[in-house]
């Protein structure tokens, strides 16, 4: 005798990584590194929408928990577009890696250019598809490397501004993990994000985590596991490679964020300006 069948409804593909990371709990940050980024934090508590940040809904990612999301049009598809019009090699890797191994010989400030990664428009703060990036301090020294760390930085520069956003009215942030393509593919862009965020963030070891997270989706759904945290423990990431903060790197960053014009544009909404 067959039995009554099981319809799930549909979920996005950036929200149903969430268990695959072992990402079930509030106070966790999970985000997805791909051509652009999106940011997911969990909550337990109902809180006003802060400032800036897209929406907030609660069962939005997982039952019982509150989702803040925002995200960056531009992430790994600025970098590509940089390192294809000023090429180091003809293969796109090999590019890549040479360009990060260039960059990683310079000290944090030392090339004197502060970017704004509004490279595909902005998300957050300001939903304006129209603006564009920004590159301060060229001069005619300026070398191709100094301006691909410069968008590196600018681009964890953005997410720093998402997460503090995010944090305003309360929500708490325990945990940050970082997935998808660009977690996997560019170390050094993460030691930069962890410099820049001041804080450790985790990197699962696991592949094509959207299709396990939504294997996991389909677990619960079907009554395989009786929850998300038991689907994230027997079929999530099981280990992690964290990137620690370095002190002094993150004092050079932690100026250079809170110095920025961009904080103080007119444009801004009222919680940007922070540092005035």
């Amino acid at each position: 005798m067959l039995g009554e069948p099981v319809v799930a409804v549909a979920a996005i593909d950036s929200h149903v990584i969430l268990p695959a990371l072992g990402a079930v709990q509030a106070g966790t940050l999970a985000g997805a590194l791909g051509t652009s980024a999106v940011y997911m934090l969990l909550d337990d508590a109902e809180r006003a929408l802060p400032c800036g940040i897209e929406g907030v809904a609660k069962d939005a990612a997982l039952p019982g928990l509150w989702c803040y999301e925002a995200g960056q049009t531009g992430f790994g598809g600025a970098l590509a577009w940089f390192v294809k019009t000023a090429p180091m090699a003809e293969d796109l890797s090999t590019n890549f890696a040479g360009y990060n191994a260039s960059a990683a010989s310079l000290k944090p400030g030392e090339a004197g250019l502060l970017a704004l990664d509004w490279w595909n428009g902005c998300r957050v703060p300001l939903s304006d598809p129209q603006v564009s990036g920004l590159i301060i301090g060229l001069r005619t020294t300026t070398t191709r490397t100094q301006i691909y760390r410069a968008m590196l930085e600018s681009l964890c520069f953005g997410a720093r501004t998402i997460i503090e956003l995010m944090q305003r009215t309360g929500a708490r942030v325990e945990r940050l993990i970082l997935a998808s393509g660009l977690s996997e593919n560019n170390r050094f862009l993460l030691q930069l994000m962890a410099d820049v965020l001041a804080m450790p963030l985790d990197v699962p070891e696991i592949r094509y985590g959207t299709a396990v997270g939504a294997a996991i989706h389909g677990a619960v759904a079907s009554k395989v596991v009786k929850d998300f945290a038991e689907g994230a423990a027997r079929f999530g990431a099981k280990r992690f490679e964290r990137f620690e903060a370095d002190a002094s790197a993150s004092a050079i960053y932690d100026a250079l964020f809170c110095s920025s014009n961009i904080a103080r544009s007119p444009r801004a909404p009222n919680c940007m300006r922070r540092c005035m």
